[in-house]
């Protein structure tokens, strides 16, 4: 789904994929929605595109933290995530306190 068709994922952010990233958008957003950290597993359409070391789970593990590229515009938080270039089948993106707890989770098709 590109960034004019609208989301791909509407949850606690929602989630746009527009030119081989995803974006995190978050209306009305404050500081401490952005604390915990973003998991984000992609699962490859072939297995054989992961890294050896992630082979033997199924999905490649790209979690990373919104102050990494994100930033607060008009009331709204927004990050960016790099995508890897193999073909991805489907994704599963949220977040997790820091005691472990999943805060809000999507998966969905990746389309690409």
């Amino acid at each position: 789904v590109t960034a004019a068709g609208g989301p791909a994922v509407r949850s606690d952010f929602d989630v746009y994929i527009h030119d081989g990233a995803l974006y995190y958008v978050r209306e009305n957003c404050r500081l401490e929605d952005t604390g915990p950290r973003v998991f984000l597993h992609l699962f490859p359409v072939n297995d054989a595109d992961l890294p050896d070391y992630r082979r033997e789970y199924g999905f490649d593990d790209r979690g990373f933290n919104f102050a990494w590229r994100g930033g607060f515009f008009d009331g709204k938080c927004i990050t960016q995530e790099p995508l890897p270039h193999y073909p991805i089948a489907n994704i599963s993106t949220g977040q997790e306190s820091s005691g472990g707890e999943t805060l809000w989770q999507a998966d969905f098709p990746a389309g690409r």
